[in-house]
């Protein structure tokens, strides 16, 4: 089996939802009192601290994978491509591990507290010493990433915030 993953609007939905839930009910809730001054400030202040930062994540993530295309071979090969060039072509033999940059919750209840920890990447770690990074942007089913990756060792790096922006990688 061949899965090929790219950036899609599922993906951007499906990073975003704690973010839109959180807005939604805030929403819903100043509804509910009739959109009283003093609590639409105190949630326009809350929602401001809580959007910034998840945009900011949101953005940078977009940054990284905006022309990336990844084709995993079930148990097999995986294939990275940016801008339409193969950048990583490797079986998945080489794959020495595989750390996922992700939130403590996420990686125990798959359910975040704060939009920011909606985010997550990989960094792939292959045996010539090359990485190689994918967000959640194009590995949105973060249960799945075990059973794709059979028998490869997979770490957990815990953050709240996981920001590339500022990781050295091969995939400039």
């Amino acid at each position: 089996m061949t899965a090929t993953l790219s950036i899609s609007v599922k993906n951007h939905l499906i990073a975003l939802s704690f973010h839109l839930l959180g807005t939604g009910l805030m929403l819903a809730t100043l509804y509910y009192f009739e959109f009283d001054a003093t609590l639409t400030k105190v949630f326009a202040g809350f929602w401001i601290i809580y959007t910034v930062p998840t945009l900011a994540l949101h953005l940078t993530y977009i940054a990284e994978d905006k022309s990336k295309k990844v084709v995993v071979e079930a148990r097999k090969h995986l294939t990275i491509w940016r801008n339409n060039k193969i950048i990583i072509d490797k079986p998945l033999a080489e794959i020495t591990s595989i750390v996922v940059s992700c939130s403590k919750n996420m990686e125990e209840f798959g359910f975040p507290q704060l939009p920011v920890e909606s985010y997550y990447y990989l960094t792939f770690h292959f045996q010539d010493g090359s990485k190689a990074i994918c967000t959640c942007l194009i590995f949105s089913n973060f249960k799945r990433i075990r059973k794709v990756f059979i028998g490869i060792p997979i770490m957990f790096k815990y953050g709240l915030f996981n920001d590339i922006k500022h990781r050295k990688t091969l995939l400039a």
